[in-house]
């Protein structure tokens, strides 16, 4: 990147500076709930579909 690609950023108040690292924060940390949230329906759809003895084996486990 060159510094000009920059050059918004400098214009902006330390409050918007702020503002905008806190929306990227927030954006974040709702990607990863949901990504989280996926993983555990893959992982429930998987052991539910395990042998009874296997699920309980599982289920000691964690």
């Amino acid at each position: 990147m060159s510094n000009d690609s920059w050059e918004w950023l400098d214009n902006l108040t330390p409050s918007q500076q702020q503002s905008l690292i806190d929306e990227i924060i927030a954006q974040e940390e709702q990607s990863r709930i949901s990504q989280q949230t996926e993983i555990n329906k893959v992982l429930v759809m998987a052991i539910a579909q395990l042998e009874p003895q296997l699920q309980e084996i599982v289920q000691l486990y964690y």
